[in-house]
């Protein structure tokens, strides 16, 4: 029969046309391309392929077992190359045709019990290196491989000559597993290619690899459960199991998979069971749904729980399967329990106001927080609380609740409570009003409702009055008078932070803060011009020690930049180009300051005509992943960089790195003048 077949990226959601949302990150409603190496619609009873635990052997220990099995998907033959000097090295996409082929290219057996290729010691080398491995691997039949690997400081991995992972954040020491890419191989023989990068001689790299099917990861998981039954280490199995099996499409395995956890250990069982809740629901099997989600609210009351807190998570779980209807019957039916008391009832319908919060239903919203509010006793500071809440959200208050609550209103939290009705029924004069209010009666050190109302005053370009409420505070804390609204917001600024013990240090370490600073930076961009053979982007065609100037240069319009980062593409973009970013970077004395970089692709960088940095690695961009000291001298600094673009999109970041406390921006701030809010 015809089947409905949802491909790209977010998660399919019960009676959605399509996907219901992007993953979380930065790339969230960005464009994308999608490439498809294979696609497999599968039905019936799903197999464990047979050949999943071919290198299988059970040891005396779990740990034992594992280290065995993984050891025999890590290759021992090797042929090592190297070290190249990374600033001229091309890191490229694709390795042409016979890179691994060549004298260059020496043998190196990995010993039966070593795990990490020391290629530091093998290729030994100062300064800026990369260094290279490779190996085969022979699939014996086509599927997914996943490749575990890691090298040390920075590592690429190329299969059949095609990149497959970049280099990922430097990592002090080469771990096992830390990395992984998934490569669909076709059954033979296929080259692997390791490369590391390392700027003081160091450098080590770990390989190997396992079948990339789930289902053999579930026939691992079963077999291990078989052999070490009880093991703590494998609490967690039939979870990953139930994942895997879900992933794969087939929720009816993953909800087998927790049947015996399901009658456990009650905190495995609780798991297992709103997992399994969750599974059948998405079956579309409301019925065993709701014997899973029975079964675990009577757990729950067996398990010293009240029958009010089980009812609450009992709706929350049938919030998380998007049944909301069901959390709220929920909750009705607790309501109806004998011997409830009044915070209880008033507990269960604020759950029903956040339950029609996630809905959209404000309305009802304000209407559950007014009932559950009726359970409280009159000047009840909960009830107070939930009479302002419900009035915020809902402003259409009738006339005698709003004087009812005015009346309540009798300290200066709950005039400034009071204050935030009236701001949003959009009354500025009973909001104002409740704020003198507030200001008259005593706060707390941080929260003085005097200097809020000076701060509506100052906005309000009332300075005069704002002025006043300062001198005012100010006097009650034995304070001189501040001759003007900047020098009172510092002095109370330092009262504030001398009366503890955290503030007083602070103050104390502001008081020898330099004030030293360096100057805003502006960027001016350039070209784009052809790349060519690398000439433009390591060595410009201009002064390099002058300041940008000239019809060649534009200043970066603030629009082309997002989260810090400047498209390349607002400016016309191009394949094969170079673009030139310049600066001036002016300095009250000579000091060397740190800043950090990100480009997309390559990147070079000069400091008043010295060149501090070059590489010709094609990346995408990560912000910060490059660190350098500037060397500034006093006065203005000229700071260049290049950019170069080897295909599709283009991008380059940078920001200065603030120094260590106390040279830093909060302590520079408390050691001068407070001129605004």
């Amino acid at each position: 029969a015809p089947a409905r077949v949802v491909v790209g990226r977010g998660q399919t959601r019960s009676g959605a046309a399509g996907l219901a949302s992007d993953p979380p990150g930065p790339v969230k409603g960005m464009p994308c391309t999608y490439r498809f190496a294979d696609l497999r619609v599968e039905s019936g009873p799903p197999e464990v392929p047979s050949s999943a635990l071919r290198s299988y052997a059970k040891k005396d220990s779990l740990a034992d077992t594992l280290d065995a099995f993984a050891a025999a998907g890590m290759p021992r033959r090797w042929r090592l190359r190297g070290p190249d000097d990374a600033r001229t090295t091309e890191i490229p996409g694709v390795l042409p045709a016979g890179f691994t082929t060549g004298e260059a290219w020496k043998e190196h057996v990995l010993g039966d019990t070593d795990r990490f290729l020391q290629l530091g010691k093998l290729l030994p080398a100062a300064g800026a290196q990369i260094r290279w491995a490779t190996t085969e691997v022979d699939a014996g039949e086509a599927g997914w491989v996943r490749f575990r690997f890691d090298g040390m400081p920075q590592c690429w991995l190329w299969v059949d000559g095609r990149l497959v992972s970049s280099a990922e954040p430097a990592s002090r020491e080469a771990e096992a597993d830390r990395l992984s890419a998934n490569v669909w191989l076709s059954a033979g023989a296929h080259h692997v290619v390791l490369a590391t990068r390392s700027q003081d001689g160091r450098g080590a790299a770990t390989l190997r690899w396992e079948s990339g099917d789930p289902r053999a990861r579930i026939a691992l998981l079963r077999r291990l459960a078989i052999d070490f039954v009880g093991d703590e280490q494998l609490i967690d199995a039939p979870f990953e199991m139930a994942r895997l099996w879900e992933g794969l499409g087939f929720a009816r395995e993953a909800v087998a998979a927790l049947a015996e956890v399901a009658t456990g250990d009650p905190e495995q069982a609780e798991r297992a069971l709103a997992e399994r809740a969750r599974l059948y629901h998405q079956l579309g099997d409301e019925a065993a749904a709701t014997t899973e989600t029975t079964a675990l609210q009577k757990l729950w009351e067996a398990g010293a729980v009240d029958p009010v807190t089980a009812a609450r998570r009992t709706a929350r779980l049938w919030q998380r399967l998007d049944v909301p209807e069901r959390a709220a019957g929920v909750l009705g039916e607790a309501l109806k329990l004998p011997g409830v008391d009044r915070q209880d009832r008033c507990a269960l319908v604020v759950e029903r106001a956040r339950l029609r919060r996630t809905v959209g239903d404000e309305a009802g919203v304000a209407a559950e927080l007014r009932a559950a509010a009726e359970h409280l006793p009159a000047g009840d500071a909960v009830r107070f609380d939930l009479l302002c809440s419900a009035a915020r959200i809902d402003p259409a208050i009738s006339q005698p609740a709003l004087v009812s609550l005015t009346a309540q209103a009798t300290d200066a939290l709950r005039a400034r409570q009071l204050a935030g009705v009236h701001a949003a029924r959009k009354d500025e004069i009973a909001r104002l009003a409740a704020r003198r209010a507030a200001a008259i009666m005593p706060g707390t050190p941080l929260a003085m409702p005097a200097i809020e109302l000076a701060e509506d005053l100052a906005a309000a370009k009332d300075e005069p009055g704002a002025l006043k409420l300062y001198q005012i505070e100010l006097t009650r804390r034995g304070l001189p008078a501040a001759k003007d609204l900047a020098a009172a917001r510092t002095a109370l600024v330092r009262a504030v932070l001398a009366e503890t013990p955290a503030g007083a240090t602070l103050l104390a370490e502001a008081a020898v803060v330099s004030q030293d600073a360096v100057g805003p930076v502006r960027w001016q961009v350039r070209g784009p011009v052809p790349q060519g053979d690398w000439t433009p982007h390591e060595k410009p065609a201009f002064d390099l020690t002058q300041a940008p100037s000239g019809k060649e240069w534009k200043a970066v319009q603030p629009s082309f930049w997002n989260a810090g980062v400047l498209d390349f593409g607002q400016l016309g973009g191009g394949d094969g180009v170079v673009w030139y970013m310049a600066t001036t970077i002016a300095s009250d004395k000579a000091r060397s300051i740190t800043a950090s970089f990100g480009a997309d692709d390559a990147l070079s960088v000069w400091l008043n005509g010295a060149r501090l940095y070059s590489d010709r690695i094609q990346r995408a961009l990560t912000p910060d992943s490059i660190v350098l000291s500037l060397p500034l001298r006093q006065g203005a600094n000229v700071l260049v960089c290049s950019v170069q673009n080897g295909g599709g999109a283009a991008g380059f970041q940078f920001r200065t790195r603030r120094e260590p406390w106390p040279a830093s921006d909060l302590a520079a701030v408390v050691a001068g003048a407070a001129t605004d809010r």
